[in-house]
């Protein structure tokens, strides 16, 4: 039974790993460009998210598996990892359906704070590093934002503004698109670090193995 319940799991992970992909995909702006085909971008980015995944994702499997929530209080077992990441496929699935751009992340950390609470109350959950995780919410998309502004203006005023003739506005659009690329590139790279433990962060917790890499 558990031989099977963990086979189960697994499947659901990969299903999991397969919606993040589905709804998180970075490639439109690097397609449009017309730098790269779009085969040779699913190849290098592929590429990119596996090493990601494999050298970045440990850190985030153990705050999801046992930072957020006190395991000796409320261990997680396979019951608790299907439940948890059944909701999240569902949800996921739901979401990219309707073309609703959504966070796995968000879905992952909600469902498990939600079994910890409805079976065992605040003292299941690690208060501190929960409010470090939703800080963080908060300030990542404000640091997006100021980013993005910053760089529209500088970019405004100092190379848009110097721009004459055709042939030094095709010079800055390639320039443009080899930067853009090499952030497609950094952003999977990052993205699938910070993501797959969506996927095998209780997974990892239980069986102490990283089903999702090895999977790979």
């Amino acid at each position: 039974m558990i031989g099977l319940l963990l086979i189960i799991n697994i499947a659901i992970a990969l299903y999991i790993a397969f919606g993040v992909g589905a709804n998180d995909e970075t490639m439109a702006p690097l397609a449009g460009s017309g730098l790269i085909t779009v085969e040779r971008i699913v190849i290098l980015i592929s590429i990119c998210n596996f090493l990601g995944a494999v050298l970045l994702g440990a850190k985030v499997e153990k705050t999801i598996g046992t930072g957020i929530i006190n395991n000796e209080v409320f261990p997680v077992t396979l019951e608790i990892t299907l439940i948890v990441i059944l909701a999240e496929a569902i949800w996921l699935t739901m979401a990219s359906t309707w073309g609703w751009p959504v966070s796995t992340t968000h879905s992952m950390v909600g469902a498990v704070l939600g079994l910890a609470l409805f079976f065992k109350g605040l003292e299941a959950i690690n208060l501190k590093t929960v409010s470090i995780v939703l800080l963080n919410w908060v300030i990542s998309p404000l640091i997006g934002l100021i980013t993005a502004l910053i760089l529209s203006k500088a970019i405004s005023k100092f190379i848009l503004k110097k721009v004459r003739g055709l042939r030094t506005r095709e010079n800055i659009e390639r320039g443009s698109a080899l930067i853009l690329a090499f952030a497609a590139f950094t952003n999977s790279f990052s993205r699938a670090g910070n993501d797959v433990a969506n996927a095998s962060a209780l997974l990892s917790t239980v069986t102490g193995e990283q089903y999702l890499i090895r999977a790979f």
